[in-house]
């Protein structure tokens, strides 16, 4: 079993609601691989940094970023919560929001 520091947790465990508890352990090596990875952040370079290069069920792994169904916005609403929180200090947010952008669209 991996050990991971304190603070690693702290980023980490908000993100568990998004998944299930059997997926949620598969997440965890694989952020902090991807992490520690130089080069190419693939599945199999991320098992080789944590020394799982020779682990049985790889595939698993794969699945989690194939199979395992994303809730994004929910997944972008927790990591917004979390860089407000480490980046600004306590107190009145003020965001300005320029209407004059407006989407481009093709014809195809």
């Amino acid at each position: 079993m991996q050990s991971y520091p304190d603070e690693f947790f702290a980023v980490i465990l908000p993100f568990q609601e998004l998944f299930s508890k059997s997926v949620f352990v598969h997440v965890k090596v694989l952020l902090s691989g991807a992490i520690l990875a130089p080069g190419k952040r693939t599945v199999s370079a991320v098992l080789r940094i944590m020394g799982l290069s020779e682990e049985k069920r790889f595939h698993k792994y794969h699945r989690v970023l194939s199979l395992v169904e994303w809730r994004v916005l929910a997944a972008a609403r927790i990591l917004l919560l979390l860089l407000l929180a480490c980046f600004l200090p306590v107190g009145e947010i003020i965001i300005g929001i320029d209407e004059t952008l407006k989407p481009k669209f093709y014809n195809v």
